[in-house]
């Protein structure tokens, strides 16, 4: 950015080519110096940067021995930052394109990006795309159907479920290539699958006294103890652990109840008030439909939480699960239970 407003120092650049570019993790920041150097004047050590980054490989941390370096970013992020920044500056290589070509392979079938991704994948595809403010054109057919579009900006089109199933195609008429950017929303027919490859999530409900909930019809006024334990199968430091709550239940913040505390809780010899005072869990938040954790997940983790009763009804419980906040292809996904049936003791009972 200083670069960019041709403040920043030539000699400072000049040190961190010379003296550091080997301790490049990725190369993505080797083309941010090498765009500084462009812009600066310095164009041989930008070559040489340029050069660096086009064959340097997405660090390794030795923590853990694969290929992440810990922070917000991913190779994913890295490498469509790094062709976004080289078209935006004009720096020319022979690779250049070949980061797309390696990002598509990072990519896969993954089904999940993290907000950095999502971003640098935009980024990307936008400086992909060719000139702005172009004409473009293309005739979508549903069928028997079809219509032209013409435009220089984007355009939105909405089918239904039904329109889908049937098929839809979609001609491109320019001469350059056309971004086509796919959303779904609905409602899943059938709850997800377990998932434990990563992440092996339990969860347990607990009575007020510490012994395991049996199974017993529940009443409204009945107080739980929530347990879900995280066991990962490798470290992830910017884990989160989900549990939604079932309808016709309330989470109580035993952090502001006038009621019990946490600490009048004892699960299988575990004060609750301590277990949830483990330095690995960094925030907790207590909506008004989930239990939301944010936590290095290593080893086996436990946290706990109150459950209220409040509504009766049949209601399902939702599995809890987890994932990694910034490689969320990283998830894992708990055993959804049985339903569960909750009754109003004032209610009279039938006669039999």
């Amino acid at each position: 950015m200083l670069a960019r407003d041709q403040k920043a120092p030539l000699a400072t650049l000049r040190v961190l080519h010379d003296q550091f570019r080997d301790r490049a993790k990725s190369p993505l920041p080797l083309v941010h110096l090498a765009a500084a150097l462009e812009m600066m004047g310095d164009h041989a050590r930008a070559k040489v940067a340029l050069d660096d980054a086009m064959k340097r490989p997405y660090g390794i941390d030795q923590r853990y021995g694969w290929e992440w370096l810990g922070d917000y970013g991913s190779e994913v992020r890295d490498l469509a930052l790094s062709y976004a920044i080289m078209v935006r500056h004009k720096l020319d290589h022979a690779r250049r394109e070949n980061l797309l070509i390696d990002l598509a392979d990072k990519l896969g079938n993954r089904g999940y990006a993290s907000t950095q991704e999502r971003l640098a994948l935009f980024l990307a595809a936008r400086a992909a795309g060719g000139a702005s403010n172009v004409e473009w054109s293309s005739v979508v057919k549903q069928g028997d159907a079809s219509e032209t579009i013409a435009s220089k900006a984007t355009e939105l089109r909405s089918f239904d479920a039904a329109a889908v199933a049937r098929g839809i195609q979609i001609d491109n008429k320019s001469g350059e290539a056309l971004f086509a950017e796919i959303e779904a929303s609905g409602y899943p027919v059938k709850p997800p699958a377990p998932k434990a490859d990563v992440v092996e999530l339990t969860r347990d409900w607990f009575e007020a006294d510490g012994k395991p909930w049996n199974g017993r019809p529940l009443k409204t006024g009945d107080m739980l103890i929530v347990r879900v334990t995280a066991k990962a199968k490798r470290p992830l430091e910017q884990g989160l652990i989900v549990d939604h709550v079932p309808a016709g239940f309330e989470i109580e913040n035993l952090n502001i109840s006038q009621g019990p505390q946490a600490g009048d809780f004892m699960i299988g010899n575990v004060n609750v008030a301590q277990a949830m005072e483990d330095p690995r869990i960094r925030h907790r938040e207590f909506r008004d439909d989930r239990f939301v954790v944010a936590a290095e997940l290593r080893d086996t983790l436990h946290v706990f939480y109150m459950l209220r009763v409040v509504t009766p009804g049949r209601y399902v419980v939702p599995a809890p699960f987890a994932e990694d906040m910034y490689r969320p292809e990283l998830r894992g996904i708990g055993t959804q239970p049985q339903p569960v049936t909750v009754v109003d003791p004032r209610a009279p009972t039938e006669a039999p």
